[in-house]
Parts: structure tokens; sequence; C-alpha cells
């Protein structure tokens, strides 16, 4: 009977250890694919800027705070016109994306800590008891 329960409880934490390293793989590919979406993105949005000249409005943002606060309007409709739609739309699915993947996995964070707590406190336990025979 005990090497039954043995056997069940070995297929449990293998199943579990599964879970949980396909969890962290598959959140840290998709932070990542997401990152690099929206760092490529924003590199050809300022690409598009440095082309189009559009980079010489910037100087105004070290001018001063009152210069900034009576240019920003116009800074901000002359860049939000001069980008493509399509682009704004990809940097914001990224970035939504990074921020539901750090919500999730900072809501998650203590559960997975105390699985991968047990996960390695049975592994050691496994693995030492079959070194010591």
């Amino acid at each position: 009977m005990k090497t039954l329960e043995h056997k069940i409880l070995k297929k449990v934490y293998v199943m579990e250890t599964r879970n949980t390293l396909f969890s962290i793989a598959s959140k840290l590919a998709i932070f990542l694919a997401a990152g690099f979406v929206t760092f490529l993105f924003i590199q050809i949005m300022i690409e598009i800027f440095t082309d189009e000249a559009s980079l010489n409005i910037f100087p105004v943002f070290f001018e001063g705070s009152e210069v900034m606060r009576t240019h920003l309007t116009d800074i901000l409709y002359i860049l939000f016109s001069e980008t493509p739609p399509e682009i704004f739309m990809i940097i914001g699915v990224g970035l939504c994306i990074l921020l539901i993947t750090i919500y999730v996995t900072v809501r998650n964070i203590k559960k997975m800590k105390n699985v991968i707590h047990d996960l390695i406190q049975y592994w050691e336990k496994t693995v030492l008891k079959k070194n010591q025979k």
C-alpha cells in the first residue's frame, strides 16, 4: 500500500512541477515578447520623429516648466498627428500585456513561492533518500 501511495504522490508532484515550470516559463516568455515588441515600436516611433525633424520640438521641454505648460498641448498634437495610429495601437497593446503580466505575477507571487518551496522540499527529500540508500 505504501508503494502505491508513493507512486501517486510522485505523479502528483511531477505534474505540479511541470505545471509550475510551464506557468513561470509562459509568463516570462509573454513578458519578454511584449517588452521586445513595445521597445521595437517605440524605436520605430522615435525614428519617424527623427526623420520628420519632429525632435526639434523636444528642446522646449528643457526650457522651463512655464514654457512647457504653455506649449504642451501643441507639442502633443504634433506628435500624435505625425505618428501612424497603428504604432500607437501596437505600443498600447504591448504595454497593456506587460502591465497585466506584471499584475498577475505580483498577485500570485506568494502562492508560486509556496509551491516552489514545497516542490524543492519534496524533491530534496526524495533525492536525498535515494542517495542515502
